[in-house]
């Protein structure tokens, strides 16, 4: 009848979608199985009287046996997460369930197995609520972090190490430092010392320049009444020949004795650069004679025998 072949054509059709929705929920699954292992990222959902979270029907990829320890109720998360994490996961669970947080996203460390952990990205939300407002069902997504955390770790240790070689050169500058002032105060005390060593020897100096002039002033004067008195004395021409001889070597000696005060008089102006050179011609055999008679009287006096002989 007409009526049978209607509803006939409405299962065939009824049919269809079904295969249509069977045939996306199989694609949708399979993409999402392997976002997961793509991604090493799963996705659950739990409801109340639910015994743990719920992962059937997405791949758990390489976080295995850390997240077949959750599907053990909330003992479970007590026996699986890291013990420092424990408060601050039901921080955050009890602040999404009971609406004072929207959205949970919270890291922490899974027991893989006896002694390894895995770093993992929980995020959850509440997709559905009861008239109460008790939370009746939420979802989420289970993100394997530990490579992330492990490239943290591995900065914060490049971070450290940099932290510690700058403050050595800190260290190492203070040190440079501090003895780059120890090395200039020693320094401006050496110059200091020196200035006052200079200002002391300029002193000293001048004071040595004034005991010679004092010291030839009081030489020079008897030394003028002994030559003054051998010329008047050489005038005299009732003295013998010998005797006037002996007082030329007198007249001779002291005129060397005063060029010789003299000449310490000048080593003081040269030590003073005060001293002026005059250049002028000499009889050489009259120097050598002058000398030579000055000398004879005292070798006669020790009975040495001297000569002179000029060319």
């Amino acid at each position: 009848s007409r009526e049978l072949e209607e509803t006939y054509r409405g299962v065939l059709e009824l049919a269809n979608e079904l295969d249509i929705a069977h045939h996306n929920l199989v694609t949708a699954e399979r993409n999402i199985e392997l976002v997961s292992e793509t991604t090493r990222l799963v996705m659950w959902e739990w409801a109340p009287g639910m015994n743990g979270f719920d992962f059937s029907g997405f791949s758990t990829g390489a976080m295995g046996q850390a997240l077949d320890n959750l599907c053990s109720g909330e003992d479970g998360v007590a026996a699986c997460m890291y013990p420092d994490d424990l408060a601050g996961y039901h921080r955050e669970w009890d602040g999404l369930l009971s609406g004072r947080r929207a959205v949970m996203r919270f890291e922490c460390r899974l027991l893989m197995d006896k002694d390894t952990w895995l770093w993992v990205l929980f995020t959850a939300r509440v997709t559905g609520r009861s008239e109460d407002g008790r939370a009746t069902r939420v979802v989420g997504t289970v993100l394997d972090i530990e490579e992330q955390k492990n490239a943290e770790s591995s900065v914060r240790k490049l971070n450290e190490a940099l932290e510690k070689r700058v403050e050595q050169r800190t260290r190492d500058l203070k040190r440079v430092n501090a003895r780059l002032k120890n090395e200039i105060a020693v320094r401006i005390k050496v110059e200091r010392d020196l200035e006052a060593a200079k200002m002391e020897a300029e002193r000293a100096s001048i004071e040595k320049s004034r005991f010679l002039a004092r010291m030839t002033h009081e030489l020079r004067t008897p030394l003028h009444a002994i030559i003054g008195y051998a010329d008047l004395l050489t005038e005299d021409e009732r003295l013998p020949e010998e005797q006037k001889s002996r007082i030329d070597i007198i007249n001779v000696s002291g005129a060397h004795l005063l060029s010789l005060i003299n000449d310490i008089l000048d080593l003081s102006r040269i030590e003073s650069g005060r001293i002026e050179l005059n250049n002028r011609e000499f009889s050489l055999p009259d120097l050598v004679s002058s000398i030579y008679d000055m000398l004879k009287v005292r070798a006669d006096e020790k009975k040495l025998g001297l000569e002179l002989f000029l060319a």
